[in-house]
C-alpha cells in the first residue's frame, strides 16, 4: 500500500511544472496588523537551512496588537536548498494546535493544495529556494481567515518549522511517528535510516511519539542486533529538546502521561542530533535497517547494551545468584538477565548450568560483542571465552527463543519470575583444582564445609565428578585432595 505522503509526493512531480490554485497572490488583510512583519508574501521573513538538506525554527502565529484576535499568518523564504531537491516541510504545535502549510511559486501563487495536518511535499526551485506560508488549519488561502466563516482563523501559538530533504515520514521531531505500546510495557519499531534521494548521504534522523506506557516507569530502548547496535538512541522532550543520547542502548523513563520521544539516528550525530557527524559537520553517514525496542525495565542488566558485568575470580569457575524479575510498574514476567564474563581464561572452554527448583523452565544464550546470538539452550550450554577472556550470556524463560522476554510470535510476556543460580566451571580448569570450591588456592575445611552443606543436592559445583549428585564419590575426592595447593 503506498504511503499517503508518498502518493501525494508522486502527484507533486507529475504536475509541478504548471499547476497552480489560484492566478492572484494571497490578499494583504489590512485589519492584521503586521504581528510580526512577515504576514504578507512581499514580507516573507528569509531563512537559511544550514546545512542544506535540513534545519529547524520555533516560530510564533501572533495574537493581533490592535484587538487580540488570532488571524496571523507567516510567509517565509527558505534557501541554501539543493536546487531541485525534493524536501518535506512541516509545521507542529507543542501543544494540540493544528497548522497549515503552503507552497508558493516566485510569483504568489500557491502551488498545490496545501497541507492539512501541518506536513507538506515540496520541491526546491532551481536556485535551491522554496516559498512557503504557515497559517491556522482552517485557512487554505493563506488570507488570514477562516475559509468557511470568513471570521479570523483563531490559531495562535508558537510551532517548529522544520526541513528536511529525508522523505520518510519521521525525519523531523514535529511529524514523528506515533506508536502505541502493548499492555502499557513494550513497543517495538522495525524500520530503517535510509540514504537521502537528493544527495545520496546517509543524514537520515528518525522520530517516534511512543504512547500508553505505564506513567512514570523505567524503560529501556534498545536497537537489536548487528550493525544497527551501533545506532544512537536519543531521548527527547515534549519541546523536542535532548535529555540523553546512547549508542545502542538507552534507560529512560515514561513521563506523567505515559508517553516517551525518541530519536534514532547515526552514532557520529551525538550533542545536538541534526543528521550531522559532530566532529566533521559533514552527514553521519550511517543507514541501515534498524529494530527499536521500549520494554518496561525489570532489573539493571534486562538489555544486552545495559549488561551486568561479572569478573570470574581465578578465570575458570563462579556462581551468580540472580532472578527472572516483575516489571517495576506492571509486575508482569518479562525480564531477561544479560551478563558479561570477563576475567575468564581466554579461548577456554565452558560449561554454564542453570541451576534452580526446576531448571528446564529457562533458556540460556551466549551471544557475540555486536549482540549476535551464537547458540542458545535450555538450562546449560558450553561456550569458549574469547581472545580476551570475556563471553556474554543471557537468561530467560524456554518460551522465548529470541531473549527479547516475551513469548515467540506474540505480545505476551513470557511469565516465569524465578530465583536461579548461574554457574560457570570450565572443564580443564586450568591447572586450579575443582575441589577448591571457595577458589582460595588450597583445598582445606572451608572447602570441605562447602561440599557437607551441599550433600545430597545436585549443586554444579560441588559435583565433583559430574554425576548429577552430591555424594560420597565426591566426598572422597575432596578428602583426596586435602591440603593441596590450588593453581600452583
Amino acid at each position: 500500500m503506498m504511503h499517503r505522503r508518498a502518493a501525494l509526493r508522486l502527484a507533486n512531480r507529475t504536475v509541478l511544472a504548471a499547476a497552480t490554485l489560484s492566478a492572484q497572490p494571497p490578499a494583504s488583510i489590512a485589519a492584521n496588523g503586521g504581528e510580526d512583519g512577515n504576514d504578507v508574501f512581499a514580507k516573507a521573513e528569509g531563512l537559511i537551512t544550514v546545512p542544506s538538506f535540513r534545519d529547524e525554527w520555533q516560530k510564533t502565529l501572533a495574537a493581533s496588537t490592535g484587538d487580540g484576535l488570532c488571524r496571523d499568518v507567516d510567509f517565509y523564504l527558505i534557501s541554501n536548498l539543493t536546487p531541485t531537491c525534493e524536501y518535506e516541510v512541516s509545521a507542529k504545535g507543542f501543544a494540540a494546535i493544528g497548522f497549515q502549510v503552503g507552497w508558493f511559486d516566485i510569483t504568489g501563487n500557491q502551488i498545490l493544495i496545501p497541507s492539512t495536518d501541518g506536513v507538506l511535499s515540496i520541491i526546491a526551485d532551481a536556485n535551491g529556494e522554496v516559498r512557503i506560508a504557515i497559517s491556522g488549519a482552517s485557512d487554505a488561502d493563506f488570507d488570514g481567515l477562516d475559509d468557511a466563516t470568513m471570521q479570523p482563523h483563531g490559531t495562535c501559538g508558537s510551532y517548529l518549522l522544520a526541513i528536511d530533504s529525508e522523505t520518510d515520514g519521521n525525519s523531523t521531531f514535529g511529524v514523528a511517528e506515533l506508536v502505541a505500546a502493548t499492555n502499557g510495557i513494550r513497543a517495538v519499531m522495525e524500520s530503517e535510516l535510509t540514504m537521502s534521494p537528493c544527495d545520496a548521504l546517509c543524514h537520515d534522523v528518525d522520530y517516534y511519539r511512543i504512547s500508553g506506557l505505564n506513567p512514570l516507569c523505567d524503560l529501556t530502548a534498545t536497537l537489536g542486533d548487528g550493525p544497527a547496535s551501533g545506532f544512537r538512541i536519543g531521548w527527547i522532550d515534549q519541546s523536542g529538546a535532548e535529555i540523553l543520547t546512547s549508542i545502542g542502548s538507552i534507560n529512560l523513563v515514561a513521563d506523567i502521561n505515559g508517553v516517551v520521544y525518541l530519536a534514532v539516528t547515526g552514532a557520529g550525530d551525538n550533542a545536538v542530533i541534526d543528521g550531522l557527524d559532530d566532529l566533521s559537520w559533514k552527514p553521519h553517514g550511517d543507514c541501515g535497517a534498524y529494530t527499536l525496542t521500549v520494554t518496561e525495565r525489570s532489573d539493571a542488566g534486562s538489555a544486552f547494551g545495559d549488561r551486568e558485568i561479572v569478573s570470574v575470580p581465578n578465570g575458570n569457575r563462579i556462581r551468580i545468584d540472580a532472578g527472572l524479575d516483575p516489571g517495576d510498574c506492571s509486575q508482569l514476567c518479562h525480564d531477561v538477565d544479560f551478563f558479561e564474563l570477563t576475567g575468564l581464561t581466554p579461548l577456554s572452554d565452558f560449561d554454564i548450568n542453570i541451576e534452580a527448583a526446576m531448571p528446564g523452565v529457562f533458556r540460556l544464550g551466549w551471544y557475540d560483542k555486536a549482540g549476535a546470538l551464537i547458540f542458545p539452550g535450555v538450562s546449560s550450554i558450553s561456550l569458549v571465552a574469547d581472545v580476551n577472556g570475556m563471553a556474554i550470556l543471557a537468561v530467560t524463560a524456554t518460551a522465548d527463543q529470541d531473549f527479547d522476554g516475551f513469548v515467540d510470535g506474540t505480545a505476551d510476556p513470557h511469565g516465569l519470575c524465578a530465583e536461579y543460580q548461574l554457574v560457570i566451571r570450565s572443564p580443564g580448569n586450568n591447572g586450579i583444582l575443582i575441589e577448591d570450591l571457595n577458589y582460595d588456592g588450597v583445598v582445606d575445611t572451608a572447602d570441605l564445609g562447602l561440599l557437607l552443606a551441599a550433600f545430597g543436592s545436585n549443586d554444579f559445583i560441588a559435583d565433583l565428578n559430574g554425576d548429577g549428585a552430591v555424594d560420597t564419590a565426591d566426598l572422597g575426592l575432596l578428602l583426596g585432595q586435602f591440603g593441596e595447593l590450588s593453581g600452583a
